[in-house]
């Protein structure tokens, strides 16, 4: 119970940072690595949270749209884009099969010079607000070739427009920003938002075709009501995107966690060593303590950054990764101010009288 204690007050006092060097080594090390892992929840929940949907949370510039129109053109054209599984030398692979109606054979636009990228175009008053290209022969290192020469076009070429590109193993999307072209100004133009994912966790046997025909709970889908219609077929696309991101999530949330929880556990060391150096010195009054007292003064001085750190980024998600950085480096200065800093040697000592 006064452990408990010792460490609620550490909370908010230096005090029991300095009693900390008594304390046995084993609380020390439960502090130190609960610090860090609290330190580290908010990037966690911060990605963790994180949709592939999002990146169409704002202004869609049609693309709800126009999303609708191309599972429509799909579904009568009898293209059936399916997600596939193969398995070779036990490595498993997942990809999207054009299957029925072949995509070239389908849709036939093409640019002058990328004649063998024929895409589906979605066009409002004249703009362009999607195309949509399928991987047939291409390789992808031509695909990703493509996508950078889309990506490059120049202000006002007749070419520019958001796309989506749904190469074998991935999804790409682009969303451009139509606003300001006709009057040349450069005020809100240019891609806005952009998608990447893959097919590794979208269930076997999606069919992009279907999905104008029934929605998420396998409710078929009435188009007598436009607006529930374009709704629910929008709402089966956003779904989609967020199946394709959750194993690149997945990879980034391990990724950027253990990075996050490295770097902290870093930090943390740290903090115990610039306490030990210090305390060093003739003229400095702890010059007493041992490395692993110093180490254990440290290893206390964490939970309260470590809270701190959860506050701050459930307040300021965007500083989430860096904020324990801060708050170690402040507790640090506060620790040093009352209790590490020497003894000036030019105050004479009060001689007390006899």
């Amino acid at each position: 119970m006064k452990t408990l204690k010792l460490i609620f007050q550490s909370i908010f006092s230096n005090e029991p940072i300095m009693q900390a060097r008594n304390q046995p080594w084993y609380i020390a090390i439960i502090l130190f690595l609960l610090s860090i892992l609290l330190a580290t929840y908010p990037t966690y929940n911060q990605i963790s949270n994180r949709e592939g949907s999002t990146f169409l949370s704002g202004n869609t510039f049609s693309i709800e749209n126009a999303l609708v129109s191309f599972t429509e053109a799909i579904e009568d054209a009898g293209v059936d884009l399916v997600v596939v599984s193969e398995t070779v030398d036990g490595v498993t692979t997942y990809s999207i099969d054009n299957q029925g109606t072949s995509w070239s054979a389908a849709f036939q636009n093409t640019f002058v010079d990328e004649e063998a990228f024929p895409y589906f175009e979605y066009a409002v008053n004249g703009t362009t607000r999607l195309r949509v290209f399928v991987q047939e022969d291409q390789t992808d290192e031509a695909m990703g070739e493509f996508a950078n020469r889309l990506l490059a076009l120049p202000t006002g070429d007749d070419q520019i427009g958001s796309f989506m590109l749904l190469a074998k193993s991935a999804i790409y999307m682009y969303v451009y920003n139509p606003a300001a072209l006709a009057d040349g100004s450069v005020n809100g133009e240019g891609f806005a938002t952009a998608f990447t994912g893959t097919y590794d966790e979208v269930p076997l046997g999606t069919n992009l075709a279907n999905f104008i025909q029934t929605d998420q709970d396998g409710n078929v889908i009435d188009p007598a009501d436009v607006s529930e219609y374009v709704n629910l077929v929008f709402a089966n696309w956003l779904n989609f995107f967020d199946q394709s991101f959750a194993y690149s999530k997945s990879v980034l949330l391990l990724a950027q966690s253990g990075l996050t929880l490295v770097v902290n556990a870093v930090m943390a060391l740290m903090m115990s060593v610039v306490i030990f150096i210090m305390t060093r010195g003739k003229l400095n009054p702890n010059n007493h303590f041992k490395f692993g007292e110093t180490m254990k003064m440290g290893a206390w001085s964490l939970f309260s950054p470590a809270l701190l750190t959860i506050v701050a980024g459930a307040l300021f998600p965007e500083f989430a990764g860096t904020a324990f950085v801060l708050f170690v480096g402040l507790r640090l200065m506060w620790l040093s101010s009352k209790y590490l800093r020497p003894v000036d040697a030019n105050v004479v000592p009060n001689t007390p009288k006899k």
